[in-house]
């Protein structure tokens, strides 16, 4: 019979209920990281207006989520897990989806200064933005007229007809 923290790796959830996310494990030397990860480039940077969530800005949905980003010794997230969630759920899942596919570390170092897994805590406040706001209205369906007029005539909205000559 399978353990239950297999089960609930398969789901995509830790064992403390968080969804996580990310890339295989790669533990490096295996030993206790002594250095931790350190961001290529500020995490702060990873995330955008523009990247918040549709169904969010519609919903007015804004929130904070703390993430705990499990490095491997190649530089890469092994594990997104929600430590404190925004209390919209799509928010907390962007945010890990942003981070594991976006960031990208010095990995941790072990004593003997060999790559290995470390662990980083981040926090992401999304707040709706004008920019944030114009994404979704641009992404909005457009009510197209896709009618055919014959020999190049359509009527105007006022029911006159016009030639496309004039």
């Amino acid at each position: 019979m399978p353990s239950v923290h297999l089960l609930l790796a398969l789901l995509g959830v830790s064992a403390v209920g968080a969804q996580t996310f990310g890339y295989p494990r790669d533990p490096g030397s295996g030993q206790p990281a002594a250095v931790p990860p350190i961001p290529k480039v500020p995490l702060e940077t990873l995330i955008e207006p523009k990247d918040h969530p549709a169904a969010a800005v519609r919903g007015n949905q804004e929130g904070t989520v703390k993430v705990r980003l499990t490095v491997t010794a190649g530089g890469k997230v092994s594990d997104c897990a929600i430590r404190q969630s925004s209390g919209a759920k799509v928010l907390d899942i962007t945010t890990c989806t942003l981070l594991v596919r976006r960031a990208r570390f010095t990995p941790a170092l072990d004593a003997a200064g060999k790559p290995t897994e470390g662990q980083i805590d981040h926090v992401v406040s999304w707040k709706i933005t004008d920019a944030a706001r114009w994404e979704v209205y641009i992404q909005l369906p457009r009510k197209v007229d896709a009618r055919v007029c014959p020999q190049a005539e359509c009527a105007s909205a006022s029911g006159q007809r016009r030639s496309d000559a004039e």
